[in-house]
């Protein structure tokens, strides 16, 4: 028999009948007590790096699709096409990179984001950008800021087991959401994604994934996998590499993608 009791002062277990029985029902309490008491401290870590990084998500205005006629939602009071917030994500002191889906933009367009200033999370202030890369096979664009920003650190290497959150708007209303996962697969597939093992909702494409115990940029959201029920990752060392030779070379071929670069 196995009977645990607590007061303010202190916690004690008693134990009766067969030591070896009894050892490994106190073997598991603890366990428990110790995954119980593991997680909220993981949850107090992840709260506080989310916290932080919120200000590299930016928001970016899509249209929306009619259900049943899939094409750009109309409102019928100002008969214009309805738009929704998006997540786009810094990536370097300037760019920001976002998914590519079923964007109209082409290399050149100006797209406004709004970012949180610094660390300030209650407001936010607009940035002009303009779109240098569209790669649609990997399914992102990185867009190039006119003024310098605020970059997170990186994660340059990616493995299977990581544990991860992100930053999304898949929240009722587009609302900001964090949510968790862990790399399943750090082995980068033809197009240049790496999965996480959970389905990523709709309205967290474009939002940054980030390590759950340093808080550096992992990655891009850009996905799911349904038959796998999978999420779809853009390591940000690939994403990065082409920011960087953006700014020293201009403008790439946006699709294909160059050669020599990681997709």
């Amino acid at each position: 028999m196995l009977l645990a009791t607590k007061s303010m002062e202190q916690a004690s277990v008693h134990v009766s009948g067969d030591a070896n029985v009894a050892a490994a029902s106190i073997k598991a309490l603890l366990a428990t007590a110790g995954s119980a008491i593991a997680a909220a401290e993981e949850d107090d870590v992840i709260a506080k790096l989310a916290a932080e990084t919120r200000r590299f998500t930016g928001h970016v205005l899509h249209t929306v699709k009619d259900p049943v006629t899939q094409m750009d939602a109309i409102d019928p009071k100002t008969g214009q096409a309805v738009l929704v917030p998006t997540c786009a994500t810094v990536i370097t002191p300037k760019c920001l990179a976002t998914f590519a889906h079923d964007r109209k933009w082409k290399g050149g367009d100006e797209v406004e984001v709004k970012l949180h200033p610094a660390a300030d999370t209650t407001s936010m202030r607009a940035v002009k950008t303009k779109v240098a890369i569209i790669n649609t096979n990997a399914d992102f664009i990185i867009l190039e800021a006119d003024t310098e920003l605020q970059a997170p650190d990186m994660d340059a290497g990616i493995k299977a087991g990581t544990k991860f959150y992100g930053h999304g708007m898949s929240s009722p209303g587009h609302a900001a959401n964090v949510y968790r996962g862990v790399i399943t697969s750090a082995n980068v597939e033809k197009y240049g994604l790496v999965f996480g093992d959970i389905a990523s909702g709709k309205g967290d494409s474009g939002g940054g994934v980030f390590s759950a115990t340093t808080g550096e940029l992992m990655g891009l959201m850009v996905g799911r996998n349904r038959g796998l029920q999978k999420s779809c990752i853009i390591p940000a060392a690939s994403l990065v590499t082409i920011a960087v030779a953006l700014s020293k070379e201009g403008p790439m071929d946006p699709d294909p993608p160059p050669s020599d670069l990681p997709f």
